[in-house]
């Protein structure tokens, strides 16, 4: 049986889903098994991917989204440990082997690294280092997802006890499940950039509205498992919630929802948001 079980949802992206691949084989850990979950790619990634022949297990599904190829990756795998790469994004060579190392003990749960921000030629536009843990992870992970999604390797029994990634979810699926990780195991964070992020899409700024909407509910079934968590740390995070929202917005010249997110960051902190206005104001005059 393979130690690592590698699960890389696929759609309609076949030269991405190529590269990615390439990048798992070309790893200097070689006990683990790779499985691409096609999720109804109708671009002829199927076809792409036969080049690769059994180095690796192709599965094609109908589509459902991302959440439901990683779920059905992980019920398909064999490994003790789960690595997840989107099909967009590739490792570095060494990605696997140093990130292995994290796993030190029967506690840890989840082993995350640094990387890089890539464009959509695999050009490096940014260093991504992870911001330092303070007390239990949770805690820094309610305020925001710091975790580098294409560098999680998590032990594979965690499923069992938090459960799988919600297909009802899209923009904080990643954080939900980081963050379930978190208050059940320890996190081990790798400072070293082991995976590449390609930052092509946009979803965010495109769909602010959803992404805050995922957010809130991610945030509002967290605050159901722990309703012991401090009022302090929920208004910290909703007034990052807000203020991310705000800055979306702003940088599309939606100004409707910006006043609205504006209004509803200065009742979460007014100091905050007069700075916002302070600052847009100066940045609109130069």
């Amino acid at each position: 049986m393979p130690e690592v079980s590698v699960v890389i949802p696929a759609y309609n992206m076949a030269a991405y889903t190529v590269e990615a691949v390439e990048s798992v084989l070309a790893q200097t850990y070689l006990d683990y098994e790779l499985l691409v979950i096609d999720d109804g790619s109708k671009d002829g990634t199927g076809e792409a991917l036969k080049i690769f022949k059994d180095k690796i297990k192709y599965i094609y599904k109908e589509n459902g989204g991302v959440c439901s190829s990683r779920n059905l990756g992980i019920k398909l795998s064999a490994g003790k440990y789960i690595a997840f790469l989107d099909c967009d994004d590739n490792w570095l060579p060494r990605k696997l082997e140093e990130s292995l190392k994290g796993f030190s003990g029967p506690d840890i749960g989840l082993v995350h690294t640094d990387g890089f921000i890539i464009d959509k030629n695999g050009k490096i536009t940014k260093n991504y280092k992870c911001p330092a843990l303070s007390g239990h992870p949770a805690d820094d992970l309610w305020i925001m997802n710091i975790v580098f999604s294409p560098s999680v390797v998590v032990k594979k029994s965690c499923f069992d006890i938090v459960g799988h990634f919600d297909e009802n979810m899209f923009f904080a699926a990643d954080w939900d499940m980081w963050l379930r990780i978190s208050e059940k195991y320890g996190i081990i964070h790798i400072k070293q950039p082991l995976s590449r992020y390609r930052a092509v899409r946009g979803y965010l700024h495109e769909h602010t509205n959803e992404s805050k909407t995922d957010v809130l509910r991610m945030l509002s079934k967290a605050q159901s498992r722990n309703p012991a968590l401090s009022a302090a740390l929920i208004r910290q995070a909703h007034k990052r919630i807000c203020l991310e929202a705000f800055m979306s917005h702003a940088i599309n010249k939606r100004l409707i929802p910006s006043i609205r997110e504006l209004k509803m960051l200065f009742m979460t902190d007014p100091l905050i948001a007069l700075r916002v206005v302070i600052t847009h104001l100066y940045q609109s005059l130069k």
